[in-house]
């Protein structure tokens, strides 16, 4: 039975269900900005320059390197930044 957490990312015109208990809120949030992208995973994490396997990884078993997360957000046309939490 999947529950609320799982998500929908496309691969190459099909879906993946995603389980989103497995991983962290940015990862969530790259999926988001794959999804919306209109790209496929293939293609960002070519031109990010790391593999697809790498990529698929992350929303199942592994977390990424700073770099390679830093490289495909770069892809994606995004960077990552660090900001004083505001109470």
């Amino acid at each position: 039975m999947r529950t609320v957490w799982t998500r929908m990312l496309i691969r190459k015109g099909k879906s993946d269900m995603i389980d989103t208990r497995r991983y962290s809120p940015l990862i969530e949030q790259l999926g988001k900005l794959i999804q919306d992208s209109g790209r496929c995973k293939n293609d960002i994490a070519e031109g990010a320059g790391v593999s697809n396997g790498t990529l698929s990884a992350w929303f199942y078993r592994h977390n990424p390197s700073l770099q390679n997360f830093e490289s495909v957000l770069t892809e994606l046309g995004y960077t990552l930044r660090i900001e004083k939490w505001k109470r």
